[in-house]
């Protein structure tokens, strides 16, 4: 296959093989044979997203590094977007690689996050939701947390939501969302805090 004569042409290159992404991924290879520079989101790619200095990337760039015997340029076969969210671009803005999406020095809010889902989006578990969290620059809300808004997320056919609410009656944060995971997701994959209500449960 392509990855076999490209891991033989490029010997410095490692081949991950374990289904996570992690800090030392540098690039994740898409299959975008359906459409072009398009992709489904999935577990990695939201993994890749959160660390913003991986290059979501076409397979098809493994293909012309082939060609030329070199490196190429990763920017003209990145991924743009699935059917319904654009991405943000790998490395598109170095100035900005050090911000975080949540809790940036520049933001007058502070979030913290609890977990009430079990799973996000059937494969996300409690570890990887925790890790996604903190790569954002948030926290998971404890008591001595100074937070202005506290992010609950929940599952999205919660049907014991009057009970999840009752669990935080009594602490001192003044506002307290509670939505479904895809807020958390969709902010990752966009580098932009989504706006809270279109995923809040009421």
């Amino acid at each position: 296959t392509n990855v076999v004569t490209f891991l033989r042409q490029f010997p410095q290159v490692a081949l991950a093989t374990n289904l996570n992404v992690n800090n030392s991924t540098t690039h994740l290879l898409i299959d975008d044979s359906e459409k072009n520079l398009h992709c489904t989101i999935t577990k990695k790619i939201v993994q890749a997203a959160a660390r913003r200095h991986i290059f979501m990337v076409s397979s098809r760039w493994i293909n012309e590094c082939i060609r030329l015997n070199a490196f190429v340029d990763e920017r003209p076969f990145e991924i743009t977007s699935d059917s319904h969210t654009t991405l943000r671009l790998s490395v598109q803005d170095f100035q900005s690689k050090k911000k975080c999406l949540f809790n940036d020095p520049s933001s007058t809010t502070k979030y913290g996050f609890t977990i009430e889902c079990r799973q996000c989006q059937g494969s996300i578990n409690r570890n990887e939701i925790i890790e996604l969290i903190e790569l954002t620059g948030a926290k998971l809300y404890n008591n001595d947390s100074a937070i202005d808004t506290l992010i609950v997320l929940c599952d999205t056919n919660e049907k014991n939501l009057n009970k999840i609410k009752e669990k935080y009656l009594h602490i001192t944060v003044s506002n307290i969302k509670y939505v479904i995971s895809d807020f958390l997701l969709k902010s990752i994959i966009k580098f932009e805090i989504q706006e809270i209500d279109k995923y809040a449960l009421h």
